[in-house]
């Protein structure tokens, strides 16, 4: 059982359990190097997604330790991304099938940067050599990306033409595959996701912290570093949310 959020002892005592989960959940990553694993295969996709919920978790603790809580905050959303499409993996369909979709998605993804970067190259004269550079590495990923392409095209809503999927699963959204997965991931969302969002992706319903209003006639200061008032929910739902990627 989880310490509260409310706990007057604050984060040590829910340090505590990091630490002691964190050790628990890196024993359980080496031994997934034991087993013979096939390339593409679901242990590989999960092995490579166990190893980074454990690297994120490790990072969420290094900043609510340093009294980051709110930063930390957007790695807990990340947790929560990890539980879900882990989970949507393993249980929705053929998992063999969406490790594998998993994996050739990586490979899209791959090509689509490198040949975006190469675009903003080539209209930069002066920067020939690293054009080339990219041009050598998008020949490297288009067999990859032609043999993959066709898995990831879908019918366009209102139109005869295909459209490319946004996501390796089939359901495109992460609320989409909360929901599909039921409970606890559809709570989790409904309630985690979109407020830890506001931290990821800067609201300003978050970033009043960094303002401290004026008494009288003192000018507004706006702070930066270590929470002034600690919150233990980033430790919290942290914690909660590596044990569900651990418990697939």
């Amino acid at each position: 059982t989880l310490p509260s959020s409310s706990d007057p002892n604050g984060p040590e005592e829910l340090l505590k359990t990091a630490e002691w989960i964190l050790e628990a959940i890196q024993r359980e990553i080496k031994h997934l190097g034991i087993f013979q694993v096939e390339a593409n295969s679901y242990r590989d996709a999960a092995g490579i997604l166990f190893a980074r919920a454990t690297s994120t978790f490790m990072a969420l603790v290094v900043l609510v330790r340093a009294g980051h809580d709110f930063e930390a905050a957007q790695l807990a959303r990340s947790l929560l991304n990890l539980a879900i499409d882990l989970a949507y993996m393993t249980r929705i369909g053929d998992r063999e099938e969406n490790a594998q979709r998993f994996m050739d998605y990586g490979y899209m993804h791959i090509h689509d940067l490198l040949e975006r970067a190469r675009g903003v190259y080539s209209k930069k004269p002066s920067d020939k050599e690293t054009l080339e550079a990219y041009e050598r590495h998008v020949e490297l990923v288009s067999k990859w990306y032609e043999e993959v392409r066709s898995k990831f095209e879908v019918e366009k809503k209102g139109s005869a033409k295909k459209r490319r999927s946004r996501h390796w699963a089939r359901h495109e959204t992460i609320a989409e595959r909360a929901e599909t997965l039921g409970s606890p991931y559809h709570e989790h969302y409904l309630i985690g996701y979109a407020q830890l969002s506001a931290h990821e992706h800067s609201g300003s319903a978050v970033l009043l912290r960094h303002k401290r209003f004026p008494k009288g006639d003192q000018p507004i200061e706006y702070v930066a570093g270590p929470a002034r008032n600690r919150s233990n929910i980033a430790l919290v739902v942290g914690c909660e949310y590596i044990l569900e990627v651990f418990s697939v």
